[in-house]
């Protein structure tokens, strides 16, 4: 069928909360709802026929080339409106789908998982945000020293203690669990679990994964010397390690149980010591002993560079956050962790009534010099992990407090009008925490090694337990809440996840090290071309919304001058609307030198519009890209969700946007000299 007037309006979504077709469903249900502000030259009054499919469309085109010659696919929903009898006119709604490139938890585990995945990906924020605004390859180079200490070293012994504490704990229950078990079986895992990282990183390359599992293979390569050295030198071993335990002053082994019993063994081992390869478990405990106090220095030592990194402060303050985004990570890391810790300690001790609680049995441990006294009673595993546990106290008490400070600030800021993202008072917070973090790490118990009684921590224990567990309970019960409000974090960071380091790389040439968000890029380009190609439209409205607007403007960007030149009149007929968009505030401010984002770069023929609301936390205005003042508009009050079905928008959107289904808007001249498919020239519509 012939059409006079095709108008193509291409949606893109923001968020990766939608499920593939919603997006493009809200806009068609409010483009073609009555409204007053609706004109009736848009036929608003008439019938209207609808017609709903989707298209199925590869990754790439396979002229393209790729290292992988399958490609994989995605689908684009489509929605054809025509005035009943109508058949001179069309609007074709097309969706740029692509949620599931940074997908939304479903349950209480996945949201869980989610957040600890959200943490570590905070460090790609770090890394751009000094690439971006610091010229210094010394502050470069502190930020990436801290990730490595944060992906290399804290997170690894967290994930290989887990393993160890387990075999721990069937010390009690299991017969045969001893020190050459827990090597082996941390070792193997360490080796199995850099070999599935290597293997998926190998089609989806990320640098901070790379870290942690070239950190997994060194933790991995020293676990397994120490159990050749306890198989093949166990004397050389225990007298080596017995010298230097005694050089460390006691504020460092007072509240070692393991080490201290292994070095109290005697100079030859008689009959009645056991062999090397089953000292039991003050060997055990030793074991774990070592590593949680190699995590306590690399905490002061991640901390510590931190702290350093604040003297960036004094050239660009407002620029400037990754100090607080480190910061972050350290918080959220700590009350996230120990949280966890402490929920393994809850279930344990429910799950085995003959258990005594925490308190008791760290008493008993505290008078006792070696946990092997108190194997034939099945507590010692069990009180071993509360005694850690009870070191770990200051540092969840000042987790904690910092992390209610910062929700408290956010709160503030969002109630009182200010940004709540990157908020002046909410950063402050953040880089103060590090400064209280290490002096905490030092003097309250986390490597000093000091007492319950002498922790000045000790009366916060149960204050502290119980806000780290109710955080916890509340993510399991209110997982989808969470999850959304994670949302937009998690889409800023799988736009930054980088495949390698580049941190000495000028902005040209770190632009091709970015793979999920040339993916999502990449999606945009073959629907926009795709339907130009099939549809040859008049008009073409792009209408996208939070971290859809960013996509849009740098494959708009990216393609503009491309298409200009071979038809001079395309960037005339396109309408630009954005809707929450994060572009000025957010990516133009802490990310300048890989997003200089303008309506000239793209076209001084382009009309743009944005929207948004005055409490929204994303987006605000976006005078940055060089649009006239008069088209950032204000939708009034309001967050930043749901603006393809807000009432007000659509009031705006008529007038004074200007945007129509059917009609040519105002502002738009009707091209009357393009050649179609057909053979002829279009004849201009009157509006």
């Amino acid at each position: 069928m012939s059409h006079s007037e095709t108008h193509l309006i291409l949606v893109v979504h923001g968020i990766g909360e939608q499920s593939c077709g919603e997006t493009v469903d809200q806009v068609v249900a409010g483009a073609i709802a009555r409204h007053p502000s609706r004109p009736v030259s848009d036929l608003a009054e008439a019938p209207i026929s609808v017609q709903s499919s989707h298209l199925t469309l590869t990754e790439q085109n396979f002229a393209e080339g790729s290292d992988d010659p399958v490609q994989p696919v995605f689908t684009c929903h489509t929605h054809t409106l025509e005035p009943a009898g109508h058949g001179q006119q069309r609007a074709v709604f097309a969706e740029v789908h692509w949620s599931d490139l940074s997908p939304a938890p479903k349950g209480a585990i996945a949201t869980i998982l989610d957040l600890l995945k959200l943490i570590l990906g905070l460090g790609y924020v770090a890394m751009d945000n000094v690439e971006n605004t610091k010229t210094s390859l010394f502050d470069r180079g502190l930020v990436h020293f801290f990730n490595w200490v944060f992906y290399g070293g804290i997170a690894v012994i967290n994930a290989m203690l887990l393993v160890g504490t387990i075999l721990v704990l069937g010390h009690d229950y299991l017969p045969g669990v001893g020190y050459l078990s827990v090597l082996v079986a941390n070792v193997g895992l360490g080796v199995g679990l850099w070999a599935y990282l290597k293997h998926i990183g190998a089609r989806n390359p990320r640098f901070l994964m790379t870290v942690f599992r070239q950190g997994v293979l060194v933790w991995s390569g020293l676990a397994a010397l120490l159990l050749a050295l306890s198989v093949f030198a166990a004397d050389a071993m225990r007298a080596q390690f017995q010298s230097v335990f005694a050089a460390l002053p006691d504020t460092l082994t007072s509240q070692s149980k393991g080490c201290a019993a292994f070095a109290a063994l005697p100079d030859a081992f008689g009959d009645a010591v056991p062999v090397a390869q089953d000292f039991g478990i003050d060997s055990l405990s030793c074991f774990i002993e070592v590593n949680i106090f190699a995590m306590g220095l690399l905490w002061v030592l991640a901390a510590l560079l931190v702290v350093v990194s604040l003297v960036g402060f004094k050239d660009t303050p407002k620029r400037i956050i990754y100090p607080s985004v480190c910061g972050a990570m350290l918080m959220f890391w700590s009350v996230f962790t120990t949280g966890f810790w402490l929920v393994l300690q809850q279930l344990l001790g429910q799950f085995d009534r003959t258990h005594a609680n925490c308190a008791a049995l760290i008493a008993s441990l505290g008078d006792a010099p070696s946990l092997a006294q108190m194997t034939s009673d099945g507590q010692t595993a069990f009180g071993l992990l509360c005694l850690h546990m009870e070191q770990a106290v200051g540092t969840l008490a000042i987790s904690v407090a910092f992390m209610l400070l910062t929700i408290a600030a956010a709160v503030l800021a969002y109630f009182a009008g200010a940004r709540v993202i990157v908020n002046i008072w909410v950063r402050v917070i953040l880089v103060i925490f590090p400064v209280a973090l290490v002096l905490i790490l030092i003097l309250g118990g986390d490597i000093s090694g000091n007492s319950q009684t002498a922790n000045p921590f000790a009366p916060f224990r149960t204050l502290s337990i119980t806000i780290a567990l109710g955080v916890a309970l509340l993510i399991y019960n209110f997982n989808e809440t969470v999850a959304a409000a994670l949302g937009v974090a998690r889409d800023v960071i799988v736009y930054l996840v980088r495949a390698e380091c580049k941190w000495t790389a000028p902005p040209d040439q770190r632009e091709g090290n970015y793979p999920r968000r040339a993916l999502i890029e990449a999606r945009f380009d073959r629907v926009f071309l795709f339907m130009l190609n099939a549809l040859a439209p008049d008009r073409i409205t792009v209408i996208s919304h939070s971290q859809g607007t960013v996509v849009t403007a740098r494959s708009l960007q990216r393609l503009m001058p491309g298409l200009a030149a071979t038809d001079p009149t395309l960037p005339r007929r396109i309408r630009l609307i954005t809707m929450g968009s994060p572009i000025s505030h957010i990516y133009e401010e802490y990310f300048p030198e890989n997003y200089p984002l303008t309506r000239r770069d793209i076209s001084e023929d382009l009309v743009w519009h944005n929207l948004y609301r005055t409490k929204d936390y994303v987006g605000q205005t976006i005078g940055t890209t060089g649009i006239p003042p008069g088209n950032d508009l204000c939708v009034g009050d309001g967050g930043h969700s749901h603006y393809f079905t807000d009432q007000r928008v659509w009031t705006l959107l008529w007038e004074p946007v200007g945007f129509r289904l059917f009609s040519m808007p105002p502002g738009m001249v009707a091209v009357s000299d393009r050649e179609y498919p057909t053979g002829r020239a279009r004849e201009p519509n009157s509006r």
